[in-house]
């Protein structure tokens, strides 16, 4: 039988859709407690236990979709920004979410940059934590113009953005740096290591080593994005569960040989996972992973080992009574539904004694099958290649490609500055990425 905070996390997905959308959502929530009191299915202490998590999740959503309004008036134009994860410039337009600080309100901040010499002063400012005074006209997201198109507002609205401010004249000169705590200089640090990549790395090279170190896909080309998402292997270009895992098993390794004890790793794993978190850009499949093997330390130093699956039911329930809105996001959808599953069949997949290949090919395939109903419903698309591009390309990204970017990015920072790097080294990363 499931676990609890399996039935937990089941409890509190249709909680939340109820409060959000429906109360239609409910029925299956008593039908289940029906079924459980009757056929005792349930302990009455489990029952109670899941009634009253219906009830906190449901106040939980109604308390999150009334607190999700905007009080800013539309015909306002005087703003103070402060820039929260620094901008994204492509071509001439320039884009960031900032709050605005009378309000504490999030919005999002556009501008199109009339000149070279401006974007080049603009890409060299590091923006996190830039407070500016600004004069803009507020226009409301574009809805879905279409049936089951994107449906821009809602996706804004349920991050708690309500407006989108546009400007004509944005001078750096009214920008100053607020007090930054400790969490906006770790963003900041993760700009500037972006600013880089993006200045010394070679320009075929530079956005994939920043999607694949710093979990930003900004700097992208179109065509090479749409060519992944085709072959079914756009998450090879995401920060995932296997990069955190594979870095806290470098660093545990590390740690280990150098004479550290164990349970002193783990501390301090615990102690720098949610910086690697932020660095990473701080997706839900990064959360997810962070949160994961945080629990996991937590729980092997003071209390004892526990199921995989219920940590990660764990995180997953505590993920959705921080932010009951990213429900809603497909990423946050997809890591936990494939890992999930992953972690069901991993007990019939390490009994079984099959050869790497096979293995490979079993593990695409549940991942594939995991997220299919996911993507149809979301993009109702699927990949026909994406199994055969997965056993393809996995093992070399993850393997090989990754860790290699991940040293050489740790080794060029002192090679730059030192003035030791070659044009060698720049055709060998322009070679690597063809």
């Amino acid at each position: 039988m499931p676990g609890k905070w399996f039935f937990c996390s089941l409890v509190a997905i249709f909680s939340l859709l109820s409060s959000f959308s429906s109360y239609f959502y409910f029925i299956p929530l008593f039908l289940f407690f029906l079924f459980s009191i009757f056929t005792r299915y349930l302990s009455r202490r489990l029952t109670l236990l899941f009634i009253l998590c219906s009830v906190l999740f449901f106040i939980r959503g109604y308390v999150a979709s009334y607190d999700n309004g905007t009080d800013i008036r539309s015909e306002r134009t005087d703003f103070t920004l402060t820039f929260t994860h620094g901008w994204v410039i492509d071509g001439d337009h320039l884009s960031a979410q900032a709050i605005d600080q009378p309000s504490n309100e999030k919005l999002v901040f556009t501008y199109y940059i009339p000149s070279k010499e401006e974007k080049d002063s603009l890409e060299k400012v590091t923006s996190t934590g830039l407070i500016c005074n600004v004069m803009g006209k507020l226009e409301t997201p574009q809805k879905a113009t279409n049936f089951h198109s994107f449906d821009y507002q809602q996706y804004l609205e349920r991050k708690g953005i309500h407006w989108q401010i546009q400007t004509d004249q944005f001078d750096l000169r009214s920008c100053q740096m607020g007090n930054t705590n400790i969490v906006t200089q770790i963003w900041q640090l993760r700009e500037k290591g972006i600013q880089y990549v993006s200045k010394y790395f070679p320009n075929e090279t530079a956005p994939l080593v920043n999607a694949l170190v710093y979990g930003d896909r900004s700097q992208l080309d179109e065509t090479v994005e749409t060519a992944y998402q085709r072959l079914g292997i756009i998450h090879l270009l995401a920060i995932s569960g296997m990069h955190v895992s594979l870095l806290a098993g470098m660093l545990l390794f590390v740690g280990l040989r150098l004479g550290v004890t164990r349970q002193h790793m783990l501390m301090i794993l615990v102690g720098l996972l949610p910086i690697y978190g932020i660095l990473a850009g701080g997706t839900p499949s990064v959360i997810r992973a962070v949160a994961m093997l945080m629990f996991a330390a937590l729980f092997k130093i003071f209390l004892s080992a526990m199921r995989t699956q219920d940590v990660l039911c764990i995180v997953f329930v505590c993920y959705l009574l921080i932010n009951p809105f990213i429900l809603y996001d497909v990423g946050f959808q997809l890591s936990f539904t494939v890992t999930y599953v992953l972690l069901l069949s991993s007990y019939s997949l390490l009994k079984r004694r099959t050869s790497p290949i096979r293995s490979l090919f079993i593990i695409s395939f549940i991942c594939q099958l995991a997220a299919t109903p996911i993507l149809l419903y979301s993009f109702y698309e699927i990949s026909i290649f994406s199994l055969v591009a997965n056993i393809l390309f996995v093992p070399i990204f993850f393997f090989c490609y990754s860790p290699a970017i991940s040293v050489l990015i740790g080794l060029s920072y002192d090679c730059w500055n030192l003035g030791l790097v070659s044009d060698s080294m720049d055709k060998y990363i322009t070679r690597a990425n063809e």
